[in-house]
């Protein structure tokens, strides 16, 4: 099944978010290590270097800006102060072999998506715009 391109770019940005609101309590609660298990290869991938190449070339990639670029600014930001491990999960693998990581991804996933459509929807009710994505001018 195809995902609309913005049901897509919800899921990205609930995905990157997940991962800022992970960070906030990580470091509120002062947890020595951060193990984050994503589905997500963005995510894996900007975690284990991206996000240095990113901040290097001043949040930019072949001159085009970053996707989301100040939420990837304060997550570079939060990781300096943070010990991080990143696990990425295979999100494409039948029920019968999901195991307990698998399921719990599912749920994270499911959640977030339900967490940042409540903040678009609170930033709408205070009559401020809800996160704009760039779409196609941006890189990852």
């Amino acid at each position: 099944m195809e995902t609309a391109e913005g049901e897509a770019e919800l899921s990205q940005f609930a995905e990157v978010k997940t991962i800022q609101l992970s960070l906030d309590i990580a470091d509120r609660e002062m947890w020595p290590v951060l193990n984050v298990y994503t589905d997500s290869w963005m995510v894996a991938n900007a975690l284990w270097g991206w996000l240095q190449q990113w901040k290097k070339n001043n949040w930019q990639r072949r001159g085009k800006p970053i996707w989301a670029a100040p939420l990837w600014q304060g997550i570079a930001a939060q990781l300096e102060k943070l010990v991080v491990k990143v696990h990425h999960v295979d999100a494409l693998i039948p029920k019968v072999q999901a195991t307990e990581e698998h399921q719990n991804n599912q749920q994270v996933d499911q959640a977030s998506k339900t967490q940042v459509s409540q903040e678009d929807l609170d930033w709408q009710q205070k009559g401020e715009q809800p996160h704009k994505h760039l779409g196609q001018r941006t890189q990852y």
